[in-house]
């Protein structure tokens, strides 16, 4: 289902109900190197994703099923709604180190968040990273978010790269 058809079949099914204020949904990611000592070599800090086609037909409003296995690559071509593979694949992980739930939805700004983090141990994934997403599986198939990594990231063998991607409902 193409972007635009996905759009329209929502409106179609949501239209009718009126809702009052501002509502969303967002996702960021934040890539953490450190050396084989735990000491912190580069902070990505937070940045906006894609949500390609796949991920807007599986979405299910709680970060579902397609938040599970994250992934890595040195492909440094822009993002786009019909991706459905990382371009520069390099390695996946699919146990995720935390799941994190943020605090209840209340005033003033009534945000819900969730993270989800990812380990690529020494010797796992090694290059340069250029590249994040997410989906279901450790393959390269069917990928649901999509984003360039800035300032790319340069791993080394013995170093460890933490994935971090935080979902938000507001």
């Amino acid at each position: 289902m193409s972007h635009r058809r996905f759009i329209k079949r929502y409106k179609e099914l949501y239209a009718k109900t009126p809702l009052i204020g501002n509502y969303g949904v967002g996702g960021e990611f934040r890539l953490i190197l450190s050396n084989e000592n735990g000491r912190v070599i580069q902070d990505t800090g937070w940045f906006k994703n894609l949500v390609t086609n796949t991920g807007l037909i599986n979405f299910n409003g709680s970060g579902g099923y397609w938040v599970q296995a994250g992934h890595i690559g040195n492909s440094n071509t822009p993002p786009s709604f019909t991706d459905s593979t990382l371009l520069g694949w390099l390695a996946s992980q699919a146990s995720s180190q935390t799941w994190v739930q943020g605090p209840a939805a209340v005033a003033p700004n009534y945000e819900f968040y969730t993270t989800k983090s990812w380990r690529f141990a020494a010797g796992v994934g090694t290059g340069t990273i250029r590249e994040v997403g997410i989906n279901h599986t450790t393959t390269n198939i069917a990928m649901c978010i999509r984003a360039l990594v800035s300032p790319e990231v340069v791993k080394a063998a013995n170093q460890v790269l933490d994935v971090y991607y935080r979902f938000t409902i507001w």
